[in-house]
């Protein structure tokens, strides 16, 4: 698990600042339905990405599941 990668997914969604003058949109944000070493069926939810603006987002998903 690359939870360096993981932290940065909530920033690039809008919930951080990648620079000081970024504002921070509290409605973003990643939600994680399990914690490590829980069981995982096929098809249920890891996570869930909360975002309001315009952005790559199957890319941003992508790079979350890789993490």
């Amino acid at each position: 698990m690359n939870t360096k990668e993981i932290g940065l997914v909530p920033t690039l969604l809008g919930a951080g600042r990648q620079r000081q003058e970024d504002t921070i949109d509290y409605s973003a944000g990643i939600i994680l339905h399990k914690k490590l070493g829980d069981p995982l069926c096929l098809g249920e939810p890891l996570a869930t990405l909360y975002y309001n603006r315009a952005i790559p987002i199957k890319e941003l998903k992508k790079r979350f599941i890789k993490a």
